[in-house]
């Protein structure tokens, strides 16, 4: 399973599927108008996706890409956990 496959279902585990429906949902912030994520939905992906690739997001990467959609969570995965073989 790709790396966004994985990511994408441990999402839809706190938010469902109806994302999906939304144009462009990736690119759209998590508590903005149309994605309207609870702050407790997202704290939950963030730590079922911690567990899930058995790795820990540097808040370094967090604060500098934001963990505020969908393609800034892979982006953070890609640049900074994959590409510096920090995962556990």
């Amino acid at each position: 399973m790709q790396l966004e496959e994985i990511v994408e279902k441990v999402l839809f585990r706190f938010v469902g599927t109806n994302l999906k429906e939304i144009d462009n949902w990736k690119e759209k912030d998590f508590f903005g108008n149309e994605l309207n994520l609870s702050a407790r939905s997202v704290a939950m992906f963030y730590i079922a996706l911690e567990e899930e690739l058995n790795t820990k997001f540097p808040e370094e990467a967090v604060v500098a890409n934001g963990f505020s959609n969908f393609s800034n969570v892979l982006k953070i995965l890609n640049d900074y956990i994959l590409s510096s073989a920090t995962v556990l």
